[in-house]
């Protein structure tokens, strides 16, 4: 009897357990949103609207509203009301779900990143040199466009 009533209390324990990780990735998850990934980026990203995403720029400047995260700048300017510019080597940013609409511009080399984003996004790659790549939705990568493009992620703007 003690065994079966031990048996019971560990099922129940590993199902209350197991049960909030699989809402937790849910909640980082917008409705509506599209799989996003840069990587190695040269040039200029424009992101904004909703979702979680995460990344890195290896040089250059990130203009961003003020939910978004920023660490690693070596110089920081407010430029309105809502948007802040951070500059610098090795700056990381993020942005959750969680914290409503958002804005980022991502300029410089070594652009990577990735999240579940719905909204627009606007690749602009440098006239020279490498591009860098990216994909929406897909497991191919492609090349950043040398002229501004824009894409519609998930239910878009």
């Amino acid at each position: 009897m003690r065994r079966r009533l031990f048996l019971i209390c560990i099922v129940a324990v590993a199902c209350g357990v197991s049960a909030p990780t699989s809402s937790a990735f849910s909640l980082y998850r917008t409705q509506g949103s599209a799989e996003i990934e840069l990587r190695a980026g040269a040039g200029v990203a424009k992101i904004r609207f909703r979702g979680t995403f995460i990344g890195y720029v290896a040089r250059g400047r990130i203009v961003a509203t003020n939910n978004v995260t920023v660490t690693g700048s070596e110089a920081r300017r407010r430029v309105s009301p809502t948007l802040v510019a951070y500059r610098g080597t090795e700056l990381r940013f993020k942005v959750f779900n969680s914290a409503g609409r958002w804005r980022l511009q991502l300029s410089g080399r070594g652009i990577s990143a990735g999240g579940f984003v719905r909204g627009c996004m606007t690749l602009n790659a440098f006239d020279v040199g490498p591009t860098g790549w990216y994909r929406i939705q897909s497991a191919d990568f492609k090349r950043w466009p040398r002229q501004a493009t824009t894409y519609k992620l998930g239910l878009g703007c």
